[in-house]
């Protein structure tokens, strides 16, 4: 590619991002700074930062691409996204934030607050640690694709500058680091997202144009399930909107926030910026379909290059640079955010869980992240596409593991530890059973079991880890009053 546009965009976005990261040193010098931002988020930083959090990568390339093989069903998906984040609020956001404070400012510490219980507390640390290294190589991959592509340098190379960039300024700024970088990526874009949005309206005159044209060449992909059977799409659904109440990396934000007045403010922000992103997802990918099935371009050999190849051929050079700038802040923030929750679980939730705190919280803090980033680039690194994998398992299991835990056990007073621990070993037992059906094609050679009529094994996991909770909750609340009677 080599164009000074972009990369002028992207060395700017790359050299502010480490900067704003290196400045955040001076405001991360207790563990209360360092993993929650002092508990001091104001509802702006925390509406762009959820958002930059949770739109990543996947939905500035893997999204037009989505729409452009699938079309209608991916909606589902995207858009259901953008409901989950005040309905995470509504179902979780107000409980967690009643139990915020000095010594309470993770998942796992929220968790062992309402159950009075370090098995609790561990099995939660347990489900986030693993989804979350189920995550990083993947996003690790993605920013190397993007930095190679865009710098024309080797693919070491690429992964070289990822993996430093991706690991500097979480490691010395800590959760600060990573929210204010969230907010300049999110400010990239958000822009990007609504520019393209109109660029694309623009190309193919109008979305009512766009649909006709798409209609006239497959008529099914407009439809209300696009090419997906209805389960899937359904599924999709509920996985994307009760789902989000899961991942450790925005619901932990609750916990941050003394004032509950800022939540539901950031959360409707989030919400709309989501929503904004969400445009971009849509309308690229329709409309490069319907340039396809107009003849004005020849059909694609991936569906992932529908976003790369609009920005090429339909975009000012500006807007392309803003757009790579967008798409490597987008995997930078989700990546950087994970990290500090890897952290977090190491340093402070799991030796909590044992009766084991650490000694200078700081220290190890910084070398748990430099040893998790480092790990999961040598294993992204060596094992190529097989760790790209693992990035679909992270959601599905940061999903299963808490949303039984905190929706129920939040608000139910019958919840207890043995559904905690039921439902996280059913949600990490189901996640990587479904990984190795699924994605390895176990189901395919030797016959394993998967979900029929297209419904997503995902939701599947999630429902069976909610019942479980159930069930282990009333049974061990009647192994204790079965004690205590005898």
């Amino acid at each position: 590619m080599r164009d000074p546009v972009i990369i002028s965009m992207m060395l700017l976005t790359l050299t502010t991002t480490v900067a704003i990261g290196v400045h955040s040193y001076w405001e991360a010098r207790t563990q209360q700074q360092y993993f929650a931002y002092g508990q001091k988020l104001r509802w702006f930083v925390l509406g762009l930062a959820t958002f930059a959090s949770i739109m990543s990568g996947f939905g500035f390339v893997g999204g037009p691409g989505l729409v452009y093989s699938m079309g209608s069903a991916s909606l589902w998906m995207t858009f259901a996204g953008g409901l989950g984040i005040p309905l995470a609020f509504l179902l979780v956001g107000r409980k967690l934030q009643a139990y915020a404070g000095p010594d309470v400012f993770t998942i796992p510490d929220a968790v062992h607050k309402r159950f009075n219980s370090q098995a609790a507390r561990f099995a939660v640390a347990i489900g986030i640690l693993l989804g979350v290294l189920a995550y990083l190589g993947a996003q690790m991959l993605a920013a190397a694709v993007i930095l190679e592509s865009v710098f024309q340098i080797s693919y070491v190379q690429a992964f070289s500058i990822a993996l430093f960039v991706i690991t500097i300024y979480p490691l010395v700024g800590g959760i600060v680091a990573g929210i204010r970088t969230e907010v300049f990526q999110g400010l990239i874009m958000l822009g990007a997202s609504a520019a393209i949005f109109l660029f694309a309206l623009a190309s193919g005159g109008g979305m009512a144009e766009i649909i006709t044209a798409v209609a006239s060449d497959n008529p099914t992909l407009v439809g209300p399930w696009g090419t997906a059977p209805a389960m899937l799409a359904l599924s999709w659904f509920f996985v994307f909107t009760v789902g989000i109440t899961g991942m450790p990396h925005s619901t932990s934000r609750f916990l941050m926030v003394s004032d509950p007045g800022q939540i539901r403010n950031g959360v409707l922000l989030a919400a709309i910026a989501y929503m904004i992103g969400s445009l971009l997802w849509m309308t690229v990918g329709f409309a490069v379909r319907a340039h396809v099935a107009t003849g004005d371009l020849p059909p694609l050999d991936a569906a992932d290059e529908a976003a790369p190849v609009f920005l090429a051929t339909y975009t000012p050079r500006w807007l392309a640079g803003i757009a790579f700038a967008g798409v490597i802040s987008a995997i930078l923030s989700t990546a950087s955010i994970f990290l500090n929750v890897a952290s977090a679980t190491l340093t402070r939730d799991i030796p909590l869980s044992l009766n084991r705190p650490v000694g200078n919280p700081l220290f190890w803090a910084r070398t748990w992240t430099a040893v998790v980033s480092l790990v999961a680039g040598v294993v992204a690194l060596v094992s190529g596409e097989f760790i790209a994998l693992l990035g679909a398992v992270g959601f599905g299991l940061h999903a299963a593991a808490l949303v039984p835990t905190l929706v129920l056990g939040l608000h139910w007073p019958r919840a207890n530890t043995a559904g905690v621990i039921a439902s996280v070993s059913v949600s990490i037992v189901g996640s990587i059973y479904f990984f190795l059906a699924q994605q390895l094609g176990l189901a395919a050679s030797l016959g394993w079991w998967v979900p029929k009529h297209g419904f997503a094994s995902v939701a599947l996991v999630m429902l069976l880890s909610f019942v479980s909770f159930v069930i282990a909750s009333l049974a061990g609340q009647s192994r204790e009053a079965s004690t205590a009677t005898g």
